[in-house]
């Protein structure tokens, strides 16, 4: 079949969009891609996309475009380094994202189903080859360390955090972190319709399952029950057997050998509230909160702290091993903090929907745990929704 000039842009677009989210976060299969190398991707793919269909430009497309340009700006004036090649990169990922709000909403919803469709057949080779691990099968790997902070064991198909295996390790398939894999999985469910009826699901909630993370079951429970809200007429009965089938796994791993073990021990144990405090919520480090006490009686909170602490090499170590709300204004202030919501919200009542609605609060949620909204990764995944919800093209709804 002949492929017109349109449909091969629309492809290139396609496969710089899902390389921009995978590198947003780091998979491993990006780790050896050069920033420049995808700064031209993305320059390319944007202009040959735009010159060859037709844009979608309308008033409040244009709004949100300039809104996330504007965050973008931020980022570069006041946390970022101030350089040549880190203003470039800035540019080439704000054109990008405009060229994807603009596009057709027949592109987006294809757009979404690819994005769907991938992640969930790499998380599902992970989880062949992990299986293999697990069986004792010998895989050949190296060690290695990324930003400064993570240890890894590289299986090729499967990272194990951490230089040494644990007897039940948790399972993060090619991402940084388990966490990383069960909150991006738990995003992906709520966009896909939580039923068993499609393969993908399952596999999001098995990778959710065996990452072990506290906050990514918190995700999986809560997207539910939003997914319940949004979906009041029929939803309770597809999402009942999850909440039948959860309940049973508290109970069994509450006493499965005398709760010792990982799941207990991992999850259950840190749901304990002690002084008012759930003992498992350890996103910021105390060095951090000390800093941050200091920091939100000061007038430094207007702009944030920013550049001044990305810089230096002795503040960073403050934000090493922390990951939440307080890391996201600790950096960025109200001014920052605000751009950001106001692009959401303009966003979302540009598109007003009550899944839309439901969707932005569990993407909230899960940044005010990861502080990761501006990743490719989970940001366009709100950039294409929301329309799609608002126009009734998010294609599991055909499927419903």
């Amino acid at each position: 079949m002949f492929l017109s000039m349109p449909k091969i842009s629309r492809g290139i677009l396609s496969f710089t969009a899902l390389l921009a989210m995978y590198y947003s976060m780091q998979l491993y299969f990006t780790w050896l891609i050069p920033q420049t190398a995808l700064i031209l991707l993305y320059f390319f793919a944007s202009f040959l996309f735009v010159a060859t269909n037709k844009q979608c430009v309308t008033r409040n497309r244009f709004v949100a475009s300039l809104l996330i340009v504007s965050v973008f700006l931020y980022e570069g004036l006041f946390v970022y380094p101030n350089t040549f090649g880190g203003w470039i990169y800035l540019l080439a990922r704000s054109i990008l994202v405009i060229t994807l709000i603009c596009s057709s909403s027949d592109y987006m919803a294809s757009l979404l189903k690819l994005i769907i469709r991938v992640t969930a057949i790499i998380i599902l080779v992970s989880l062949v080859f992990w299986g293999l691990f697990l069986a004792g099968v010998p895989l050949s790997h190296y060690r290695t360390e990324t930003n400064d902070f993570y240890e890894h064991t590289v299986y090729y198909f499967f990272i194990l955090n951490g230089t040494e295996s644990q007897l039940i390790p948790r399972f993060a398939s090619i991402f940084l972190e388990p966490g990383h894999l069960g909150s991006t999985s738990c995003l992906l469910l709520f966009l896909n319709g939580i039923t068993l009826r499609k393969w993908e699901n399952a596999v999001f909630i098995i990778a959710t399952l065996l990452s072990l993370s506290l906050a990514a079951y918190g995700l999986l429970i809560g997207g539910i029950g939003l997914y319940m809200f949004a979906n009041v007429r029929y939803a309770f009965l597809k999402v009942l057997p999850f909440i039948i089938v959860l309940a049973l796994l508290v109970v069994f791993f509450m006493n499965y050998k005398g709760g010792n073990n990982p799941v207990n021990e991992k999850i259950l144990m840190r749901l304990v509230f002690e002084d008012g405090k759930m003992t498992g919520s350890n996103r910021t480090s105390m060095a951090f909160d000390a800093q941050y006490d200091i920091y939100v009686e000061s007038s430094e909170t207007i702009l944030g702290k920013g550049r001044d602490v990305m810089a230096s090499t002795s503040t960073t170590t403050i934000l090493n091993g922390c990951a939440s709300w307080k890391r996201y204004f600790f950096l960025r202030g109200y001014v920052g903090s605000a751009l950001l919501l106001l692009f959401l919200f303009y966003y979302l009542f540009s598109y007003p929907t009550k899944s839309g609605f439901c969707f932005l609060v569990l993407y909230l949620v899960c940044n005010a745990i990861r502080d990761y909204p501006l990743d490719e990764l989970w940001l366009y995944l709100v950039i294409l929704a929301l329309p799609l919800y608002q126009r009734n093209k998010l294609f599991y709804i055909k499927a419903a």
